[in-house]
């Protein structure tokens, strides 16, 4: 996409002007002048749309091998992540019907209570029926001896 001033700064580079002063004359910075007055920055962002969107080169999960999009830091697929949440929410919800309280899952999981509590509060908005922990419940089970 070439704007108005796209071409008249063209054409003050060709003509020798440095591009400080393009750059002044246009109100603009120097890197947005280059990138629009250079035909190798052109193609090089077009070769590199191109490669970004050609599925063989974007990273593959790990777990199911499909591609993973362009998200920084993504060690699965969204498909994979999704699933795993589904998992551990179904398990904390059968502790919770058990009788489990937030504490005690929370040490099984290796997270904690309050992340205990969110997944249940979640659940419930969703419209899944979680048991309560009774007021005033004991920080830990009582095993009858």
């Amino acid at each position: 996409m070439s704007l108005p001033w796209h071409n008249e700064a063209k054409r003050y580079y060709a003509a020798g002007v440095p591009l400080a002063v393009i750059a002044a004359h246009f109100g603009r910075p120097k890197s947005t002048v280059w990138a629009a007055i250079s035909d190798e920055n052109k193609r090089r962002r077009a070769a590199k749309t191109r490669w970004e969107r050609d599925p063989q080169n974007k990273p593959k999960c790990p777990l199911c091998g499909e591609p993973m999009g362009h998200r920084q830091g993504t060690k699965r697929c969204v498909r994979c992540r999704t699933a795993q949440a589904r998992r551990r929410e179904d398990h904390i919800l059968a502790l919770l019907r058990e009788g489990y309280l937030a504490r005690e899952i929370a040490e099984q999981l290796g997270t904690t209570p309050v992340a205990i509590s969110s997944v249940a509060w979640r659940l419930r908005k969703g419209g899944v029926s979680v048991p309560r922990s009774p007021t005033g419940a004991p920080a830990h089970r009582r095993v009858a001896a």
